[in-house]
């Protein structure tokens, strides 16, 4: 609703958020944590959530603009930026904590941050489209007559594609790994996976066949650190690099479906608020799999959990094609039942 005047509906949110977000975590590194600075971290952070709540708003209503026309190629983008970025985190910031300390840590992410969200401030934005007759509201958001289908969806895939990667560190600790070692594993391995499975899915799955049957190969995924789990070598670096590089591998055709699918949920009259929503809803199935992991594998142990994480996938997968061809269907009886509304009103009226 409220813009700079020339500069871009996204990119007036885009620019003061990231500004805040970098300025707060420069802050946090000359403040000491004690007791004594307890209400002035407090502070700092509650402002921090919400710039960057606000900023990943921002960046939703962008990237469904932006790709609005090749939802595959905005999803593999979206899915590289999901995957790639924790395992950033995970990986090449823990290597640079353990060598620099934390102040240098957080300058690296804040660095990240800022260099990250430069090439959306430089580009020029998307003219907005066509003027909704109503204002974006998040009423609208959930009484579409696809908005159960879609809110129902999202959490549980989103807990399908994390279950079997949310405890991949603590796996990999159990396996006797230094985090020097599961920095490879993770930066080099699975990052090198995610990295050529989403950046090759949307041209993998060009086809209406391959893109229906693609995804189901997610459910292989978790096999490999299951044979990790149950392997006398597993100590070997290079075996769990390969392990982890193929296991990602096979899960991006289907990381990126889902993405694509959200992207084409997402009604470009009001992007913001129904990306937001599903973004929301997809919080609440990643917790639910941080939460539902540790439990599966302390009941299950390492061997039983990966074999529930295949099982899991496969699931997500049919409820992906299920889902998207019942909104398919019922988007076009309603188009199909407003275009006869239409004809009969021209009707009348001659």
């Amino acid at each position: 609703r409220y813009s700079i005047p020339g500069f871009g509906r996204r990119k007036s949110w885009l620019a003061p958020t990231t500004l805040l977000a970098a300025a707060i975590y420069l802050l946090l590194t000359l403040i000491e944590p004690t007791l004594g600075w307890l209400n002035a971290l407090i502070a700092l952070l509650v402002v921090r959530s919400v710039a960057t709540s606000v900023l990943d708003v921002a960046v939703d209503a962008y990237t469904v603009e932006a790709y609005a026309r090749a939802p595959q190629t905005g999803a593999s983008v979206v899915a590289l930026a999901e995957q790639i970025a924790p395992i950033l985190a995970t990986s090449l910031l823990m290597l640079v904590y353990t060598r620099f300390g934390w102040d240098a840590a957080v300058i690296a992410a804040v660095a990240a941050l800022v260099a990250c969200n430069l090439p959306a401030l430089l580009r020029r934005e998307d003219a907005p489209p066509t003027a909704p007759l109503e204002r974006p509201s998040i009423v609208k958001a959930v009484t579409r007559r696809d908005s159960p289908f879609i809110l129902i969806a999202v959490p549980l895939l989103t807990f399908a594609i994390y279950f079997p990667t949310v405890t991949d560190s603590v796996f990999l600790v159990d396996r006797g790994f230094s985090l020097d070692q599961i920095g490879l594993i993770i930066g080099l391995g699975q990052g090198g996976g995610f990295l050529v499975g989403l950046a090759a899915a949307p041209w993998l799955m060009g086809g209406p066949r391959r893109a229906r049957v693609l995804p189901f190969a997610a459910a292989a995924a978790p096999l490999f650190p299951f044979a990790l789990s149950l392997s006398s070598q597993a100590g070997r670096v290079e075996l769990a690099m390969a392990a982890y590089f193929t296991a990602a591998l096979l899960v991006s055709p289907f990381i990126v479906s889902v993405n694509a699918r959200r992207i084409e949920w997402a009604d470009r009259g009001q992007a913001a608020t129904d990306y937001a929503l599903q973004s929301a809803a997809s919080r609440v199935g990643y917790s639910a799999a941080g939460a539902g992991a540790g439990f599966s594998a302390a009941a299950f142990g390492w061997p039983g959990h990966y074999a529930l994480a295949a099982c899991l996938l496969l699931a997500g997968a049919a409820l992906l094609a299920g889902v998207s061809m019942w909104i398919r269907r019922l988007n076009e009886t309603a188009d199909a039942g407003g275009s006869a509304e239409e004809r009969s009103l021209d009707h009348a009226s001659g």
